[in-house]
């Protein structure tokens, strides 16, 4: 199922269920509760296999984990990293698939290391190679500060969403990494890939750009990601 939601300027209504939707994103502006909302519906989860959190900056990754700390969620419910962390470690799990410079996760040059680590996790998630390791270890992915995210984060979120289902968060007016040539994803196309309610009261599915054949995409060319987030 798909489904997306803008709640304007209202509070994210408890009866929200994350859970329903295969694929799908919540905007909301800053205070109506998109953080909130995440320790809710991780701490409903039940099963087995955690749920996978990205956001981007390590702030982001302590704020969620202390909120969900105070919630008495366990932590055995949740799995909780930057998405630069978690391409990190898949690439550095999966060497000899992902082909790429070992020497990247070092971190000695970040304005070369980080796009090259965010192209091998893309390439390697469009593969297929590791979606048996995703099935098996997690159970859904949750993705806050959506509007943060550049094309190839997109890309490695976009791939990862076709094996997982995923939900995505975020506010474009609240968008602060679009600087120095780092393209961010397009939040008005984004709801063609990830799409939600667009009130609460007047909920809507609509068509998504992720039942295209992910082929189309070739993780880290922004030729490819800009037709994804294009009309």
């Amino acid at each position: 199922m798909l489904s997306s939601t803008n709640f304007g300027t209202g509070h994210v209504p408890p009866e929200l269920d994350l859970f329903a939707f295969d694929r799908g994103s919540v905007t909301a502006p800053a205070g109506c509760g998109k953080t909130h909302l995440i320790a809710d519906t991780v701490g409903l989860h039940a099963g087995s296999k955690p749920i996978l959190i990205l956001t981007h900056t390590n702030a982001g990754v302590a704020a969620l984990r202390a909120r969900l700390q105070r919630a008495g969620v366990p932590s055995s419910a949740h799995r909780i990293s930057t998405i630069d962390g978690f391409a990190m470690r898949l690439i550095g799990k999966f060497p000899m698939r992902s082909g790429h410079n070992p020497r990247i996760l070092e971190i000695n040059a970040p304005a070369n290391d980080y796009p090259a680590i965010r192209d091998a996790a893309g390439r390697l998630l469009q593969a297929g190679h590791v979606n048996d390791s995703l099935r098996a270890t997690y159970s859904r992915l949750l993705v806050d500060e959506y509007q943060d995210c550049n094309l190839a984060q997109h890309s490695i979120v976009a791939w990862a969403a076709q094996v997982l289902p995923t939900c995505v968060l975020g506010d474009p007016m609240q968008a602060i990494f679009g600087f120095a040539g780092n393209r961010l994803v397009d939040w008005a196309r984004r709801a063609d890939a990830i799409p939600c309610h667009r009130h609460p009261t007047d909920a809507v599915a609509v068509a998504s750009r992720w039942n295209r054949e992910p082929r189309q995409l070739v993780a880290g060319s922004a030729n490819a990601a800009s037709s994804w987030t294009s009309g």
